[in-house]
């Protein structure tokens, strides 16, 4: 079967600041805002990619599981220049886990803290 990609789901303790936190830092677009199944779900879009952004808190335990799901290694997004976008970040008080680095020949790779534990992966492709 054919799968192709649809959205990053991502549950947040505190839904307001971490909307805030992609829209400002990120230049993400609230596309969406609605009620669904009793919490409040923002649609994002950065470069394309969707994110669906929603209160974790008192969630449901989904069946055959022992806890709220709460896992996610990290998500990509790409620029055309990682030392300005670094800089502007830092500036903005942006926390990053890497600094900049050359991780292989034609690109150079940062990872940065966002609301809830999500890492997110910023890299330059040359």
């Amino acid at each position: 079967m054919p799968y192709t990609y649809d959205h990053i789901h991502l549950k947040s303790a505190d839904q307001p600041k971490a909307v805030a936190f992609y829209r400002d830092n990120l230049g993400a677009k609230v596309v969406d805002e609605a009620e669904r199944a009793g919490r409040k779900v923002t649609t994002l879009q950065i470069g394309g990619v969707t994110i669906l952004l929603s209160s974790g808190l008192n969630d449901p335990v989904l069946p055959g599981s022992a806890d709220v799901h709460m896992g996610l290694e990290h998500f990509g997004l790409k620029t055309d220049n990682l030392d300005r976008d670094a800089k502007a970040l830092k500036a903005k008080g942006v926390k990053f886990l890497q600094d900049v680095t050359q991780n292989r020949p034609g690109v150079k790779i940062a990872f940065i803290q966002a609301p809830d534990n999500v890492r997110i992966e910023i890299l330059e492709r040359s």
